[in-house]
């Protein structure tokens, strides 16, 4: 079993950090509209 290159493992982690971003963006707004959600969900009880 032969080591991986260093600069070949550093490219993958790069373009997958790359990849990972846009995924982190989504994750956050599904954070906002599910916060979003509840807090709506909670006034709706209270007027009821």
């Amino acid at each position: 079993m032969d080591r991986p290159d260093p600069w070949n493992m550093n490219q993958e982690i790069t373009e997958f950090r790359v990849w990972l971003r846009p995924l982190k963006g989504l994750e956050i707004v599904q954070q906002l509209m599910a916060t979003k959600l509840s807090a709506q969900r909670d006034a709706a009880q209270k007027t009821q």
